[in-house]
């Protein structure tokens, strides 16, 4: 029996974290192998469903101060790995997590394959993290991107094998609607800087006296929502801007919205962009690096890109699809065959098909 290992740093709200319980739900599911995965947090509310068979383990909570807090980690991870006994670990977890990750498994006799889930070029900010990433880049035996750019970036840093997969959708996705959509602008995602939402929300201010029957409508929590509510109330749309907060039944709750609007400044690739896209929903993104959105929109086809911090463009697009029912239908039809290829079994699939690469050339 192969045993697979994910480490993550929780296992709720994070696109990260739903690309791990996607990737071991369906890896449990194949003959020969079982899947676990280690937080380093306990296990909280809300948070992606796993299958029973899949093994999940919280790393023990720990009070202790900063370097005492490190090692008792180094601990865990070593005892609860080594005991484990893996085929393979896969790491989707932040540059401190991985450095203490490879400390712990510096004898390891099976491959540990670290994956990179945002802009390297913007994320992490803090010098040393940075130069933390680059350090484990460099001593780990393959790393996943999830878009060329981000590949690109490493070039002069990566001696490991690496490869390019984009994210798994979920498999529950409902099917694409096809009545008449309702006068609703929606994103789902994390309310943080890094994306942008006053963006989205200027570019409705500019348009929503020609569209006074819409709303512009955001799911989801973050640091911040509160300074975001209270903007919306600074331009008298809080009647027609809506935070609902965190939902599980996001897709139910949007598949008959208008059109999804994604106004990053950066990504690693956007789930919801990609889940907004699998169920058919007219779809605009920023053009953000390092290019998660271009290497799945077809500009004018499936979706459409605008500018990155472009308020103008953003506003104009969205008139120009939601003034034309006939657009609106062929980029959502044309959107919704993205998902054949977005299935979680075959993006599974090449997770393992990377990994007995790797194990080949370096085990």
């Amino acid at each position: 029996m192969k045993k697979i290992v994910f480490v993550v740093e929780r296992l709720s709200t994070g696109g990260a974290e739903r690309v791990v319980a996607a990737l071991a739900n369906e890896i449990c599911k194949f003959n020969g192998y079982e899947s676990y995965i280690i937080t380093y947090h306990p296990k909280e509310q809300d948070e992606y469903y796993i299958l029973p068979d899949v093994k999940r383990i919280a790393l023990k909570k720990t009070n202790s101060g900063r370097w005492s807090a490190i090692f008792k980690r180094y601990q865990q991870l070593k005892t609860v790995i080594y005991k484990i006994n893996p085929y393979c670990v896969f790491s989707l977890a932040i540059p401190k997590t991985d450095a203490v990750l490879m400390l712990a498994l510096k004898n390891r006799k099976f491959p540990l394959i670290l994956s990179e889930r945002n802009d390297p070029e913007r994320f992490p900010n803090e010098k040393i993290m940075r130069i933390l990433r680059n350090h484990v880049y460099r001593n780990c035996d393959g790393i996943v991107f999830q878009t060329l750019g981000a590949q690109a970036y490493f070039d002069d840093i990566i001696h490991c094998d690496s490869t390019v997969i984009c994210n798994p959708i979920t498999s529950t996705l409902p099917c694409r609607y096809e009545g008449k959509r309702e006068h609703r602008i929606v994103n789902f995602c994390r309310i943080e800087p890094q994306k942008n939402l006053k963006l989205a929300i200027d570019a409705f201010y500019m348009m929503h006296k020609e569209f006074s029957d819409y709303t512009l409508e955001f799911y989801g929590e973050g640091s911040q929502k509160k300074e975001l509510e209270e903007y919306v109330k600074s331009l008298c749309l809080e009647e027609r801007v809506i935070f609902h907060g965190y939902t599980t039944n996001i897709h139910e709750k949007i598949l008959k919205a208008g059109l999804f609007v994604s106004s990053s400044d950066y990504e690693g690739i956007s789930n919801s962009m990609l889940e907004a896209l699998a169920i058919g929903l007219p779809t605009i993104c920023t053009n953000c690096p390092p290019g998660g959105a271009k290497s799945v929109i077809r500009n004018g086809e499936n979706g459409f890109l605008v500018s990155v911090g472009n308020i103008e463009e953003m506003a104009s697009v969205m008139k120009k699809i939601l003034v034309n029912e006939k657009l609106q239908d062929r980029i959502s039809l044309n959107a919704s065959f993205l998902g054949e290829s977005l299935q979680p079994n075959l993006i599974a699939k090449k997770w393992l098909d990377f990994m007995e690469k790797v194990k080949n050339d370096e085990y």
